[in-house]
């Protein structure tokens, strides 16, 4: 055959035996026996090739053979035993007859045909009555072999979770970084209970978990929860010396993020997607349940749970529920860990610690490198020691905004492009405004310079094309609010039709303003494109966005009436309201008080009261809590004042101590309310 021909009549598959095999067929299963005889048939009898569709015919009957015995191997473990029982008669009549087909064809010795039949049944009986539980424990074995043989490849494959891109929507693809390089040490909490801590050594976290069933890290958006499972997996990869992996057989990432994987079989068949040729989906659970094998799964993003991911974490929960040689590790932000502890069923046992952020004395060597990376993919063109020195010159409270490394990456990036615009920045809404500010500067500019028939329209007028940006702004803060609402991070198809009809009406190229502020993916099946999507870039930044969608509908309203914040959100759930749960919204109302306050300090006096009363009812509730969002509020001198007074009457005063960590926030706080009890501790 020619190359053309061979890769069109055989399969990858067969190709691959037929290459790797001796010439004699001895190790061709029987659908490659089949579709030689046939090939071989359709050149040198075309003329009878009635006899592939006469029941009666030999070639028939063999062909009646493979399909039976493909349908039966693919199915097998969804069987029940009395199906599979008439399963194996079927297949014993059609070897039967074969046999009679066979002896007309091309006679044979009757102690040949005896001998054969014979054989046929002794075998089928055999099979009917073999011990279950014997040939049982023997396939399993067969299979989880396999999944060994695989594993070297897998990890092999895990070490390409230590090239990491940190908002590459900022950066550009093109720039990612080596894991090993820019995770530092971070600072790491087990909460024994709600405010006693013990620090933890990043690098000693899974040890935690072999006395627990499950391991549970919390930290904000952008503390370095899924760097952490990266980092994991990497190191796994290439040995597992450092965090602590080389003791586990198996390490299964998944993300709650992810709605396309609802089993674990289904994940295994994703990170591992050989093991669908050897192994069916019943054998792959045998194989996991194997004491023989620990395994670790690593659940990024509880927080971003939705109906598929929800589904294979109570699978992944319950195996680790049955068997001891389950450990499990989840990530979630804060607002989420009262559900998780709901959802986790009463005999699993949690081990939970905090994620704090970066070590203080680690974050100038972590913003040196980063902004060094940078300077080398030619992203910035300022210099790092004056960085450092910016750095090195904020306040305790100001560093504490950089102790997330997602604020520390947004400080170089930032410092990369307008240096003047960090020095003014003291919240986390005021990091995501100015990458705002910046993101539009860029895109008018790519507008100006290569389409120039918008300009044309629009008479070079700036401020009408701004104006217009605007509107889709508008559109993508409001749908972000609808995928927060939905537990997602993309943008639902409706979503997408509605930003791309919208170009069309304001006649802005569609291209540019989704590139902008979101991250196009392509949806695969089969090895084709099925659809574009849009994922807004980091959940930090859906918050913001989110955020900025009721700052302008409250804004909106100012001179009337208007709606509460309360109503606003409501609003994204129709008329039925026992969805609503609006501690998935923390994140969101500490980012709206900051950009209230960097926008009108007014706006604070009309809707900072809902705000606290909001954030009560998320669960925010004990001192350090309420320290951390004042910490996210402080945007400025007059919006510290306006929080300190809504917030003080919320504090335990019978436990308000001062630490190192919180000594500058206390300070702030006794400017402008009293607190008559403090106690001073670790100074």
């Amino acid at each position: 055959m020619t190359l053309k021909q061979f890769e069109k009549e055989f399969t990858p598959t067969m190709r691959n035996i037929i290459d790797s095999k001796d010439a004699s067929g001895e190790d061709y299963d029987i659908s490659l026996l089949i579709k030689c005889i046939r090939i071989l048939s359709e050149i040198y009898e075309p003329d009878r090739q009635w006899k592939w569709n006469n029941e009666h015919e030999l070639e028939c009957r063999c062909q009646k053979l493979a399909s039976k015995r493909n349908s039966v191997f693919h199915t097998s473990s969804g069987l029940s035993i009395s199906e599979m029982t008439d399963e194996i008669k079927a297949i014993e009549t059609l070897l039967s007859d074969i046999l009679v087909s066979l002896e007309k064809r091309f006679p044979l010795k009757k102690s040949e045909l005896s001998d054969m039949t014979k054989e046929v049944l002794d075998q089928t009986d055999f099979i009917l009555t073999h011990s279950l539980e014997t040939s049982e424990t023997w396939l399993l074995q067969v299979h989880l072999n396999f999944l060994r043989a695989e594993i070297p490849s897998y990890k092999i494959r895990c070490k390409d979770f230590g090239k990491v891109k940190l908002l590459d929507f900022l950066s550009g693809s093109k720039i990612s970084h080596d894991i090993k390089l820019l995770f530092t040490e971070m600072v790491v909490e087990k909460s024994d209970t709600l405010n006693k801590h013990t620090s933890v050594n990043y690098s000693d976290i899974l040890k935690m978990a072999k006395s627990f069933s499950i391991l549970l890290i919390d930290s904000e958006a952008g503390g370095g929860k899924t760097t952490i499972v990266h980092f994991k997996m990497n190191d796994w990869g290439e040995g597992g010396l450092v965090m602590n992996t080389a003791g586990y057989d198996l390490i299964l990432p998944m993300s709650f993020r992810n709605p396309f994987i609802s089993t674990i079989a289904d994940l295994v068949l994703d990170l591992i997607p050989n093991v669908k040729k050897n192994i069916g989906f019943k054998y792959i659970m045998n194989c996991l349940s194997d004491p023989s094998l620990n395994i670790l799964f690593l659940c990024d993003g509880f927080d971003e749970q939705n109906k598929n991911s929800k589904k294979l974490f109570a699978e992944i929960r319950n195996l680790s529920e049955k068997y001891q040689h389950v450990k499990v590790v989840v990530t979630s932000r804060p607002e989420s860990v009262k559900e998780f502890y709901h959802s986790k069923g009463k005999k699993l046992s949690v081990e939970h610690i905090k994620l704090l952020g970066i070590h203080e004395s680690k974050r100038s060597e972590f913003l040196e490198k980063h902004h060094n990376e940078l300077i080398s993919a030619g992203l910035s063109r300022q210099s790092t020691e004056d960085l450092l020195r910016f750095y090195d010159s904020c306040s305790s409270h100001h560093k504490d905004l950089y102790r997330l490394p997602i604020n520390l990456v947004i400080l170089s990036w930032l410092w990369g492009q307008a240096p003047d615009k960090v020095k003014t920045i003291k919240s986390a809404a005021g990091l995501y405004t100015a990458i705002m500010d910046i993101l539009n500067e860029k895109l008018i500019g790519r507008i100006v310079e290569s389409h120039s028939d918008v300009m044309d329209r629009l008479n070079d007028d700036l401020d009408e094309l701004s104006e217009l940006i605007d509107k889709f702004k508008k559109m993508v803060y409001d749908q972000s609010l609808v995928a927060l609402r939905f537990d997602r991070i993309f943008i639902n198809d409706t979503g997408v039709k509605g930003l791309r009809d919208l170009c069309k009406k304001i006649i802005l190229p569609y291209k540019e303003l989704k590139g902008a502020y979101l991250l196009a993916k392509l949806k695969w099946v089969n090895g084709s494109i099925i659809k574009e999507s849009l994922e807004v870039p980091h959940k930090g930044l859906l918050d913001f966005y989110a955020a900025k969608s009721i700052e302008t509908e409250l804004c909106e309203n100012l001179l009337s009436s208007g709606n509460s914040i309360k109503d606003i959100l409501l609003k994204y759930y129709g008329t039925d309201h026992k969805d609503f749960k609006v501690n998935k919204f923390q994140n969101v109302l500490q980012l709206l008080g900051g950009i209230l306050a960097l926008k009108d300090v007014s706006l604070v006096e009309q809707h900072g009261k809902e705000i606290i009363t909001l954030l009560i009812e998320s669960g925010v509730r004990n001192n350090s809590q309420w320290y951390d969002v004042y910490h996210t509020l402080n945007v400025n001198d007059i919006a510290a004042e306006r929080f300190a007074r809504l917030i003080v009457p919320h504090l335990d005063h019978d436990n308000v101590q001062i630490n190192d960590a919180n000594v500058e926030i206390i300070a702030t706080l006794i400017k402008y309310v009293n607190i008559p009890k403090i106690e001073r501790i670790n100074l």
